[in-house]
């Protein structure tokens, strides 16, 4: 039944992935790995060099390759899930035959990998993928630790090491393992006796986060966190960066909680919560330890999602969803109890089947080419060596990265983002990459650049004061680069109209020094809308579309190509998404609320 569930999530995964790049931080992630780098905090080293190994490996476009990977590693959880589901609920289902239990074991499973959450995991590379695979292997190697007398707690211990080099939120499944471990032997000396020997291959587990010091001392393209000291490889290993949107802000919590409140249930198909609900009452019963371990996972899981201030939240709804996973089989035990195991056998195929309508459309990226266009359509009309200032992280610049530096894509253009600028390693990184360009900037960038370290080591310096610093390094890079280099922005530099005139051209806008009319380069776009469904950052690259064409009509307005701003703005309306409100959703942070305004904009 596991390789059925395998089989079945991996056609439908393999179907619907991303052939390219998608939002966010995936092109980030496949540059690191491609070129065994160091990628935002917490690294994920386990991950990377897997998934270098593989891209080094295959004769498949490197892309491809690691959605591929993204696919399996998704797939094979979902596998993991349903063996981890047979061996905690099962065995209550006495009166049913191993077949009923397996195969309602691999309903269970396969109704979870069809969850929007689960899903799309696969659809793309990202660190979500291999975490899908290390929770339920993490909660079936402790099972099986638990109820063994202590057999395998080296390969418990070894897994959940391992599992914590690839996303710290492993920790999330604590509360529920050491609550049922406290009842099981209660709290003295036959419990420690049975933790404290884990202690050893816990730690060996571990040994990958050894990678990031001895790699970054080898001065890779992608070296985040520039990790060459014990604070800074603390700092990177904590995501302490991370830390100031974590239950910082009330109003955040409750927009958080309005979301997860509202993707949790939709994702288990409304009826799917009440199964689970069933299923929870009847452990809590039959198997209050395996209950304690369902609710020890799930509140965790939506405490963090709630608390967690970031726009991207549905990969931290994992947790949540895998204990909702363990209640939802027990409620198929009890309603085969109930009703016959051939009825509770056909409400979970129904539920499968519910989950597979539900969400295939959202799910299938397949042709979702949005990002590769959107960098394409920024980047090709751009003249040899330009200089772009950009902070579009989420459709932008994350996927340059993966562009110019694994598939040598415009690599005379120097892209630089402000916004990292305001970190050391950034800087340090700046200055391999682009020697010229901070050179030019002279003092100005060599003050800034210490002023950022001393805040870094020894909390020296206010805020206001970098910022200050910053603005001023920031000019005086483009000041000199647009002697002999074009300077492009995005929008990136907010003090770039008051020292330079901003014209609109293609997706970017040009910096000059002067008011000439500067005709723009008649490039086609790649365009192509990709619709199945509407979340925040869909929208704004939508408006990106849009807002560059609208903004250039008004240039030729001003002056005096009326005609030329006409077929402008009739370009720009065609990049309207047509975003019916009534079928935007809640959204992290209250985003639905700037898809909303998209609408507004186009209408």
């Amino acid at each position: 039944m596991a390789w059925a569930v395998f089989a079945i999530s991996l056609a439908a995964y393999l179907a619907t992935m991303n052939r390219t790049i998608g939002f966010i931080d995936r092109g980030e992630l496949a540059a690191t790995a491609a070129t065994f780098g160091i990628p935002h905090p917490t690294g994920y080293p386990t991950l990377m060099l897997l998934a270098g190994a593989l891209v080094k490996l295959s004769p498949l476009r490197p892309v491809l390759t690691l959605n591929i990977f993204a696919a399996l590693l998704t797939a094979a959880g979902a596998a993991v899930l349903c063996l981890l589901l047979d061996e905690v609920v099962g065995p209550h289902l006495a009166s049913a035959s191993r077949a009923t239990r397996s195969l309602l074991a691999a309903c269970a499973a396969l109704f979870v990998a069809f969850t929007t959450v689960w899903w799309q995991q696969a659809n793309g590379f990202e660190v979500y993928a291999l975490h899908t695979l290390m929770m339920p292997l993490v909660l079936l190697l402790y099972w099986r630790w638990l109820t063994t007398d202590g057999k395998g707690g080296i390969a418990f211990a070894l897994v959940t090491g391992l599992a914590f080099t690839n996303h710290l939120t492993t920790v999330l499944l604590a509360p529920g393992m050491l609550a049922l471990a406290v009842m099981t032997f209660g709290f003295g000396r036959k419990l420690w006796r049975r933790i404290l020997p884990l202690a050893l291959p816990f730690a060996l587990g571990l040994l990958p986060y050894a990678w990031l010091p001895i790699r970054s001392a080898m001065n890779p393209r992608f070296d985040w966190g520039h990790i060459r000291s014990v604070r800074e490889f603390l700092h990177h290993l904590s995501g302490a960066d991370y830390q100031r949107w974590m239950f910082a802000d009330p109003t955040h919590m409750a927009e958080q909680w309005r979301y997860v409140s509202w993707r949790i249930p939709l994702d288990y198909a409304w009826i799917g919560v009440l199964v689970a609900a069933i299923g929870f009452a009847w452990l809590a019963r039959r198997a209050p330890g395996t209950a304690v371990l369902a609710a020890g996972i799930v509140a965790p899981g939506v405490v963090f999602a709630t608390g967690y201030g970031i726009p991207d939240l549905d990969a931290y709804l994992l947790t949540a969803v895998t204990g909702l996973a363990v209640c939802l089989m027990a409620g198929l035990v009890a309603l085969g109890e109930r009703l016959g195991a051939r009825i509770a056998i056909a409400i979970a195929l129904l539920l499968v089947v519910t989950n597979v309508a539900l969400h295939a459309r959202e799910c299938d990226e397949s042709n979702n080419r949005m990002v590769e266009h959107f960098v394409h359509d920024c980047m090709d009309p751009l003249p040899q060596h330009a200089v772009l200032f950009t902070d579009l992280w989420e459709n932008l610049e994350a996927a340059s990265y993966y562009y110019q530096e694994v598939e040598g894509y415009r690599r005379d253009v120097t892209l630089v983002s402000p916004v990292l600028a305001r970190k050391g390693w950034y800087l340090a990184e700046l200055e391999r990459r682009a020697p010229q360009l901070v050179q030019g900037a002279g003092s100005s960038f060599r003050d800034y650049a210490a002023a950022v370290r001393a805040s870094e080591s020894a909390g020296r310096g206010t805020p206001e004061q970098l910022e200050r610093m910053r603005s001023v390094a920031l000019e005086a890079m483009v000041a000199n680069a647009m002697q002999t280099r074009p300077v492009f922005t995005t929008g990136a530099l907010p003090n770039a109209s008051a020292s330079w005139h901003a014209v609109p051209w293609g997706m970017t806008l040009m910096l000059r020094s002067d008011t000439a009319y500067v005709s723009e380069p008649a490039i086609p776009l790649n365009f192509e809308p990709w619709t199945h469904r509407m979340d925040v950052y869909l929208a704004i690259t939508f408006q990106a579309y849009a807002k560059t064409r609208m903004d250039r009509a008004r240039y030729e307005a001003a002056h005096g190509f009326n005609e030329r701003a006409a077929q402008l703005m009739q370009q720009a309306r065609r990049f309207d998404p047509h975003i019916r409100p009534g079928d935007v959703g809640p959204q992290p942070l209250g985003s639905d609320r700037t898809v909303l305004r998209v609408a507004e904009y186009f209408r």
